[in-house]
């Protein structure tokens, strides 16, 4: 056979139908499996997104798991720290981590809460189930999470530099940081689990 008439699949992992049928499991790919390694870096077209989709895959065949996949648009991330409340020196690396634990939170709510459709639920199961029936099954995105807490924040301080030591507990507070943490844990008491994967770390977020 000639060489180029071999089908090779498409270049974008993402897009490749076959992938899974000849992704060759290697033992570093294993230790992600396993969940001793939780970062993964390599240069663009060294396999990431390849990766990360097989991941996917076997990650969602084991039993009481949820994935959630969270990948930022490079464009939404420019337009996030151009927001003139961050760009002023607005207390952006607490404010992120706030953010990000919301989303996080927000997307595994969303996402056991459709699965237990039709189930029986539990107090906080019920929680996650009007979660996700009230953000229709998909959590905000990213920018839309950040807009949300801005907002928030602002109505609470007229100026956002007027919280000064009070910033941690009010963000806290708008992102209701605390309540979606109760609830979490209690569906992870239960048995459920949950396997986040976040594209794009190296983005200046």
């Amino acid at each position: 056979m000639e060489l180029r008439k071999i089908e090779w699949g498409d270049d974008s992992a993402e897009k490749d139908a076959d992938l899974l049928s000849y992704f060759v499991d290697t033992e570093s790919y294993g230790r992600c499996l396993r969940k001793s390694k939780s970062i993964v870096v390599g240069r663009k077209g060294s396999g990431k997104s390849a990766l990360r989709k097989k991941l996917e895959n076997d990650f969602s065949k084991q039993e009481n798991t949820h994935v959630i996949n969270i990948s930022p648009k490079y464009s939404s991330i420019r337009n996030i720290l151009n927001e003139p409340s961050l760009s002023n020196g607005f207390g952006e690396e607490i404010f992120f981590q706030h953010s990000w634990l919301r989303q996080m939170m927000l997307d595994c709510l969303c996402k056991v809460g459709h699965a237990a459709k039709g189930k029986y639920a539990s107090e906080s199961l019920e929680f996650a189930r009007s979660i996700s029936k009230e953000l229709n099954r998909t959590s905000k995105d990213i920018v839309e999470n950040v807009a949300e807490i801005l907002q928030k924040i602002k109505v609470k301080a007229g100026k956002l530099g007027d919280l000064g030591l009070q910033l941690e507990k009010e963000l806290r507070n708008v992102a209701d940081v605390d309540s979606l943490e109760h609830h979490l844990i209690a569906i992870t008491n239960s048995n459920a689990k949950f396997v986040i994967m976040v594209d794009d770390l190296d983005l200046v977020w």
